[in-house]
């Protein structure tokens, strides 16, 4: 009966249309003409409670195109396609270790060094692209034991290569960015993740999504990112659904 209609069981529906992927401007409306139903059955007395304050809609972003990012459970499919049997898995996987851990840019893993890893301090000095300011990032566990299996059991180390990852074959040369881009494009393929884009910038993308719904503000993201604008961040909150009333009272700096 509409006497026990709750804000859950209302989300609970809207959700649904995120699911069977409604587009956002698709579920505004929606939002937009279940709050007058809302309104209309307070007003002749059919709920108890004006329930339509409550409703959350999607923000409409003028980056709409940016793909949508992979979800959690896709993000641990990327981290265990590449296995540990061979150079190449491992090596594979260090890198999208960065990539999912730190946000980093195909060109930032790239461009590592072996010099920016300083395992007594455990910490990665990362040289951010696009002019922002060099970082110092905590080496986390995981990825610390995956770069010293690479540089124990992958990596060719007799070739005065300063870069941290390098090609497989003679001459050794580091990897490059559209290999990078190849590598994580390849494993999206194979494990059937649909998305717009496929490249590393939807897991720079999924990072900065997970770290929004952890309840980060804005600015922490923007830190993480190596943005030097927070704007530039904005278009990373682009939540789904499911989280969106879970950060409602994040900080978001007078952006959104």
């Amino acid at each position: 009966m509409l006497r026990d209609l709750s804000v859950g069981y209302i989300d609970g529906y809207m959700e649904t249309y995120q699911k069977k992927g409604y587009a956002r401007k698709t579920i505004c409306g929606r939002v937009s003409y279940l709050k007058m139903f809302l309104k209309y059955a307070f007003s002749q007395g059919y709920i108890q409670k004006d329930l339509s304050s409550d409703l959350i809609s999607p923000k409409i972003y003028k980056d709409e195109n940016l793909p949508i990012s992979p979800n959690r459970e896709d993000v641990c499919r990327m981290v265990d396609f590449y296995d540990q049997t061979s150079i190449k898995g491992i090596r594979n996987k260090a890198i999208i270790l960065l990539l999912v851990e730190y946000g980093m840019r195909n060109s930032e893993v790239a461009n590592l060094k072996l010099e920016d890893i300083d395992w007594e301090k455990e910490t990665i000095r990362l040289k951010r692209a696009k002019g922002s300011r060099p970082q110092l990032l905590k080496l986390k566990p995981n990825v610390g034991n995956m770069l010293l299996k690479y540089l124990t059991e992958s990596r060719r180390n007799d070739m005065n290569r300063h870069h941290l990852f390098l090609g497989l074959k003679a001459p050794y040369n580091p990897v490059t960015g559209k290999i990078i881009y190849y590598l994580v494009s390849h494993a999206f393929k194979r494990l059937d993740i649909k998305l717009e884009h496929i490249g590393p910038h939807a897991l720079r993308k999924a990072y900065a999504t997970i770290l929004v719904n952890s309840g980060h503000s804005l600015k922490d993201v923007s830190n993480l990112l190596g943005h030097k604008l927070l704007d530039t961040t904005r278009i990373y909150a682009k939540l789904d659904f499911a989280n969106l009333r879970k950060v409602a009272d994040i900080n978001w700096e007078g952006l959104l």
